[in-house]
């Protein structure tokens, strides 16, 4: 796979194992769409030569607009007479990424994991001291924060925040009860015990 990425194509190319991403710019759609079009030709004609085989099924585009887009039907993304359907959002290395660059169905997904971790560790708390509880919160409640967090700096929507911060600080009191805020919501100042964040 090392070579695909100096392919002349003029879309920029991002590979991670077996996950392979092109991505491209243009101001005017139609000739977006064509660009991505011979590059996507190129690319698959790697393919062949390597005898390896693009799982279609698992092949989408996105477009990622500041306002929104009338598509004719003559624009479009295809290889070999397959129709690459446009989607509404992906999942990008666990990641997922929606056309305005909202990130609620991530933050929506996450939450519901996070949820569901910290309620089956909670079942079986009792068997850890707080040292042990500290380790299993930050493998598998922290790690999920800490995963691509600069891209929550983006998020305009104060709900969305709120979601995140209240996730974070129920998980946090469930596992540890260690309490963030008080009845105010003002910030508890964390005492030497619990300087573990």
């Amino acid at each position: 796979m090392n070579d695909l990425s100096f392919l002349n194509i003029k879309s920029d190319i991002f590979l991670f194992a077996d996950d392979t991403t092109l991505s491209h710019y243009f101001s005017d759609t139609s000739s977006l769409f064509k660009e991505m079009m011979d590059d996507l030709e190129i690319v698959f004609r790697w393919l062949k030569h390597n005898r390896l085989i693009l799982n279609l099924k698992k092949t989408n585009a996105l477009i990622i607009a500041s306002r929104p887009l009338v598509l004719g039907e003559d624009l479009g993304l295809s290889l070999d007479s397959f129709k690459i359907p446009l989607v509404d959002h992906v999942t990008l290395l666990g990641f997922t990424i929606d056309d305005k660059l909202k990130f609620d169905r991530h933050i929506r997904s996450q939450t519901l994991k996070i949820n569901s971790k910290v309620h089956l560790l909670k079942r079986c708390s009792y068997l850890f001291d707080f040292n042990f509880k500290t380790i299993l919160f930050k493998l598998f409640i922290q790690s999920r924060f800490d995963y691509c967090s600069t891209l929550f700096l983006y998020i305009s929507n104060e709900k969305d925040k709120d979601i995140l911060l209240k996730t974070f600080s129920k998980s946090l009191y469930k596992l540890l009860n260690i309490k963030l805020f008080d009845n105010k919501n003002s910030f508890y100042s964390i005492d030497k015990q619990n300087k573990f964040l």
